[in-house]
């Protein structure tokens, strides 16, 4: 009626009375606008109430909120798809978005997302339902960056969605609404990753994910078009949510004594006095312990009064017994922390995303009487579930070291292999080579491991230098892009993925080619990239880096193998030239300091030592004397000596310095060459000094002001797996073919597994010594080929079930 009165008021006299005539005017005129009414009642009562027909899409196409465009950072939307089944039917979900996202399905949740990608290569995540008839909703929150992050580049924001049933794509009615709750541009987490959530929760709709929900005030999305290359699926799982239960350490009344809330909130949250009496309390504190540093997203069913804050923290550590809302080393500021307004009632409440830490603390402001908690929470993000590896010997210490190595590694798996949950995320080309083994020790599954080095190759350089860090904030490192030839050839050896070598060969050669275009008569000149070898690393020249030229020749040595094994025998031949070539540079360098005398390993360094011990550089005296100065290198550095120089900060150059990363090159090394004792000791004095700390993932470096959880710093793991085992996969000698290659030094027994490649289950091996010299048991249920290596021997056994012999 209110909409009949609007369009007829014109006609209504104003200054006289209604003449007969106008009457009939005005009568013939309503029943007109009757008429219109009864037949376009829909279209009428959408312009009167602002509901929009929804964006009806049988196939995914990139959508967005009109009402967000892409330079509004730190914005949430919400999307909700119908679509109505008229049986139970069997269905496969496609989901992909240019940000963060979550997704549920009639109000539960599906997943988070997206896997990181570069703008050519978008993958989608699939997900498969069987769905019962009638009607249903996805509903899917998109919070667009709008910044760069370590995990992603800034791109125009979309999502993208479609279901495919048996019979074809299931037609879904899209409407979108802004999140008005969320305060944007707050705070970011730190520079390398996105914003805190600050959410006033009264001002979003309630229960909004579920099927119920009145969505007439929504409005329809808009197509949007996006400079993207062609959608594919994701090739590595999907993600794990575990639920964890912390434990609960500390708690009590707390008030506040720092400024306004947005002044700086982290310094607001970390200065609350949480020692006060009830009588002076403006809240509740509690404490937890999570076990272990992960990317963790807590759950927290509360029942509070309309208006009450909730904020919680997260840290790696804790600092005078306080969790730290600030990332150390994250070069800018940073607040690790959520701030949430209560609605009033009983509430959960959990962030859209996942933060990194190991002990959170929850504050809750607002009236003490009114404040309950009903339940605690905390959802865990990763890709590896349970542990199939395994490795057990008579010294616990190393057992520990073994299993804590595992546990640094699923802390730093998700959609990809990151250095750190907590301050960086990033997926760093050098570190996946060493996570390549920590995986292959533990894990059936090495398919993250492949998509990083596949997408270090998509995200080169325009020269061809593979990438250093990518997909996000992408960083070039020249030792990186050597490494990632190592690494791609040292997956076909775990693997036999001869298909991986063909597909990444362009790269490759482009990534050489960068090399070459710098190289000169003393090596590669300085300035190709970040020439990373190691932190502290002093290096001896203005116009090259020899451990760079190291790195550089083992990448050299491996492209020979890896033109070989696809064929291409001319390449083959070039890349052998030119690793002589590079071979008769360092062996000037070399026989350049050995000239000196005595004081020659000083001035060689304790990397390049390692680095040409690695590459078999040295003969005869010269070989021991490495081995020697390697040696008596770490027991001079900390943690061996206390007094020795710290690596407390990125800034500090020392020579006496060692470090978990560069570890993994030195005592492969040194363990091949039957070093064991030496090694292991190092172990349980190092690694072993971080546990009688409490770490239960391992540091950055052996300094506690750096990252509490670094998987580079986690080599124990797979070398107690290959040497202490013994057994080393080698696919590419044939499928299943494992190599055998014992180094147990003075240890008299050890037993484990080994996880098969792509395929559940694992390889149990025992050893024993006795009298007559080391018994063996290897069981497997897969039929496996064995390369024992004994005496400069190679031995070569068939296996399926038990198998029994004596080296």
């Amino acid at each position: 009626m209110s909409f009949y009165l609007a369009l007829t008021s014109p006609f209504l006299p104003k200054k006289r009375l209604v003449t007969q005539l106008n009457l009939k005017r005005f009568i013939k005129f309503s029943f007109i606008v009757l008429f219109i009414v009864a037949i376009y009642g829909d279209i009428f009562s959408e312009c009167a109430f602002g509901k929009n027909e929804p964006l009806v899409l049988s196939r995914a196409d990139y959508i967005w909120n009109p009402d967000i465009n892409s330079t509004q950072a730190d914005t949430h939307a919400a999307f909700r798809g119908s679509f109505s089944l008229e049986e139970t039917t069997a269905l496969e979900y496609r989901v992909l978005a240019a940000s963060v996202f979550t997704v549920w399905l009639d109000g539960q949740f599906v997943t988070e997302g997206p896997a990181r990608y570069p703008y050519s290569n978008p993958e989608y995540q699939v997900f498969h339902f069987n769905l019962s008839k009638g009607q249903h909703t996805l509903a899917i929150q998109v919070h667009h960056q709008g910044v760069h992050t370590r995990i992603l580049g800034n791109q125009a924001p979309f999502v993208w969605s479609e279901l495919q049933g048996p019979n074809g794509m299931i037609k879904i009615k899209w409407l979108t609404s802004l999140l008005e709750g969320y305060t944007k541009g707050v705070r970011r987490i730190n520079p390398q990753l996105g914003w805190i959530e600050w959410c006033d929760t009264r001002k979003n709709p309630k229960a909004w994910q579920s099927t119920g929900f009145n969505d007439d005030t929504w409005t329809a999305p808009t197509v949007v078009k996006r400079d993207l290359g062609q959608v594919k699926p994701l090739e590595t799982h999907n993600l794990n949510f575990t639920s964890i239960k912390g434990s609960l350490i500390d708690g009590g009344y707390l008030s506040e004594r720092f400024g306004y809330e947005k002044d700086n909130p982290s310094a607001r949250f970390y200065l609350r006095d949480l020692k006060t009496s009830k009588k002076e309390a403006s809240g509740i504190w509690r404490r937890y312990d999570l076990g272990r540093i992960r990317l963790v997203r807590p759950e927290f069913n509360l029942s509070l009064p309309e208006g009450a804050t909730v904020e919680w923290a997260f840290s790696e550590q804790l600092v005078d017994s306080r969790v730290n809302p600030w990332i150390n080393l994250s070069g800018g500021d940073s607040c690790n922390l959520d701030h949430y307004v209560a609605r009033g009632g009983t509430q959960v409440f959990s962030p859209l995303s996942e933060h990194g830490g190991r002990y959170l603390e929850l504050h809750i402001l607002g009236d003490l009487d009114k404040i309950k908690i009903l339940d605690e929470n905390f959802i865990d993000r990763g890709y590896f579930s349970e542990i199939t590896g395994a490795f057990k010997t008579t010294d616990p210490v190393l057992n520990t070291i073994w299993k804590v190595g595992i546990e640094t590694l699923k802390a730093c798996s998700e959609d990809a292999i990151i250095d750190n949950p907590t301050r960086e995320r990033g997926q760093w080309t050098g570190d996946l080579g060493i996570g390549l083994d920590t995986a292959s020790a533990g894990f059936n599954d090495l398919a993250l491991c492949k998509r990083g080095l596949i997408q270090s190759a998509e995200c080169a350089r325009k020269d061809g230098l593979v990438s250093g860090m990518s997909p996000g904030q992408d960083i070039f490192i020249s030792s990186y892009a050597a490494q990632w030839v190592d690494a791609c050839v040292h997956y076909w050896e775990l693997t036999g993925d001869l298909a991986f070598l063909q597909n990444l060969y362009p790269s490759a050669v482009k990534n050489i080619n960068a090399f070459e275009a710098q190289h000169t008569q003393d090596g590669i000149k300085t300035g190709l990239s970040w020439d990373f070898i190691d932190w502290g690393y002093v290096n001896d020249s203005k116009t090259t880096d020899q451990a760079l030229n190291l790195f550089y020749l083992s990448a050299l040595r491996s492209m020979v193998r890896w033109s070989r094994a696809i064929g291409d025998t001319k390449n083959e031949t070039y890349y052998a030239g030119l690793a002589d070539k590079m071979t008769e540079t360092l062996t000037s360098y070399f026989n350049t300091h050995f000239s000196y005398g005595d004081s020659c390993w000083e001035k060689i360094g304790y990397h390049r030592a390692v680095l040409g011990l690695r590459l078999n550089l040295f003969k005869g005296i010269k070989k021991q004397e490495a081995i020697t100065t390697i040696k008596k290198h770490i027991l001079a550095s900390y943690p061996n000596r206390a007094t020795a120089p710290r690596l407390s900060s990125p800034s500090v150059v020392d020579t006496q310095l060692i470090t978990p990363y560069f570890s993994y090159y030195t005592y492969n090394t040194l363990l091949e060459l039957g070093e064991t004792d030496f090694v292991l000791n190092q172990y349980k004095t190092c690694w072993g000094s971080e546990l009688t700390q409490g770490q239960t993932t391992w540091m950055e470096v052996f300094d506690s002001h750096w990252s509490g959880c670094h998987q580079w710093s986690a080599c124990p793991t797979s070398q107690l797996s290959q040497w202490i085992l013994g057994l080393q996969p080698r696919f590419d000698l044939g499928t299943n073919t494992y190599r055998f290659n014992l180094r147990p030094g003075s240890l008299t027994y050890a037993e484990g597994k080994i996880p098969y490649h792509n395929q559940s289950g694992a390889i149990h091996i025992k050893w024993f010594k006795n009298s007559s010299g080391t018994h063996v048991q290897i069981d497997s249920h897969v039929p496996i080929t064995l390369h024992v290596i004994s005496g400069g021997e190679v031995k070569i056994l068939n296996i399926l079930g038990t198998t029994n012999f004596d080296i």
